[in-house]
């Protein structure tokens, strides 16, 4: 009973991540998709925007092959890769220039002068911006988001809860949990005290009701497993809704 349990476990595993990755690659923005969609909503938006942030699991496990020779997150990279780029033979569009992508990661990796990685909260890596905006003056926001994606490591825990309220703490402009203040980047919050920052809600979100009444918003998390690691608190909760 004990093997046939472990072996069930795997295998959902692996579907999971199929899954995700699919949903992913399933030509989200087109207007000629005839199959439907878990996203496919987004694309009546006609006169609002859409704003997507995009949560990648980095942790250990995403580095596990599945008897194969790729990792669930190398996987992962084609198939954001693929979404963000196109790809011909697979018959993908990439998706336009006008839409609103952000990326966050399911865990939070070590970066510049940060030394560790955290295995307790997620991060916000890339604010969401319109794919085709010019950042600095220099590189686009589509270009960004290949470069980050590529950087990603398999070497956190899970902390499921904790990322995805993060998540939705940076989409509603509301404080940056104090677990997250050295891993979400500068660029995506604001310091409003000597101890505590506030995240800058993307201004795709900073509209009128009748606007984002026609509006898509959507954070997608591509995980592979249950989580682990990083509970959460009434309080974080509280504060990452704006309560």
């Amino acid at each position: 009973m004990k093997t046939i349990f472990k072996n069930t476990k795997k295998t959902y595993r692996r579907k999971l991540l199929a899954t995700s990755v699919a949903a992913v690659c399933s030509m989200i923005f087109t207007t000629s998709v005839s199959q439907a969609s878990d996203i496919e909503i987004y694309q009546q938006a006609k006169s609002g925007q859409i704003t997507l942030l995009f949560m990648i699991d980095v942790s250990g496990s995403m580095d596990e092959k599945d008897g194969g020779s790729t990792t669930r997150l190398s996987r992962v990279k084609t198939a954001m890769t693929d979404l963000l780029s196109g790809n011909v033979s697979k018959k993908i569009d990439k998706i336009g220039d006008d839409k609103i992508i952000g990326l966050s990661t399911l865990g939070a990796l070590k970066w510049g002068s940060v030394n560790n990685s955290s295995s307790s909260t997620g991060a916000i890596i890339v604010p969401a911006r319109a794919l085709g905006d010019k950042v600095d003056g220099e590189k686009t926001q589509r270009q960004i988001l290949l470069e980050q994606v590529d950087k990603l490591t398999a070497t956190t825990a899970t902390p499921t809860g904790k990322s995805y309220l993060e998540g939705i703490s940076y989409m509603l402009g509301n404080y940056v949990s104090s677990a997250s203040e050295k891993y979400s980047r500068p660029e995506t919050w604001t310091k409003i005290s000597n101890t505590s920052y506030q995240y800058n809600s993307p201004t795709s979100l900073t509209q009128t009701n009748e606007v984002q009444k026609c509006s898509g918003q959507g954070l997608y998390m591509l995980t592979d497993g249950e989580p682990n690691g990083g509970g959460c608190r009434p309080n974080v909760s509280a504060n990452s809704i704006g309560l």
